[in-house]
């Protein structure tokens, strides 16, 4: 049975990286441009993995994180944060506070659709 994993990303550029990465994997795949949509389509399939932008409109990253880690249903689910954040500093402040939250991985934009994929597959074993 495939892995199911939701992404959140409004960039449209990225979104299909990801989406194209995780079907070549063999990944069923759900995707949204915005916090809210996803947090229902998260609700809606508990996916095996979810993939979130930090920068989406109506529900951030953030939002959505925090969301999910104080329902007992969906907070095992593993989390990648990506961001197109660029600044050192704040890059420097996401990953903290990835941590903090348990996030399984974050990664920057721009990235390597192999970097992704090898990242995402030891998410989801």
């Amino acid at each position: 049975m495939p892995k199911t994993v939701v992404i959140v990303e409004d960039d449209a550029d990225s979104a299909r990286v990801l989406r194209v990465t995780l079907e070549r994997d063999g990944c069923k795949v759900f995707a949204t441009t915005d916090g809210i949509n996803g947090l229902e389509l998260i609700k809606k399939h508990v996916p095996d993995a979810v993939v979130i932008d930090i920068k989406v409109p109506r529900m951030n990253g953030y939002e959505i994180c925090t969301t999910l880690q104080s329902d007992e249903k969906l907070n095992a689910i593993p989390i990648m944060v990506i961001t197109g954040l660029i600044e050192e500093a704040t890059d420097e402040r996401d990953r903290e506070w990835c941590e903090r939250l348990g996030v399984a991985d974050f990664m920057s934009k721009p990235f390597e659709p192999e970097d992704f994929s090898q990242r995402i597959r030891k998410m989801l074993e």
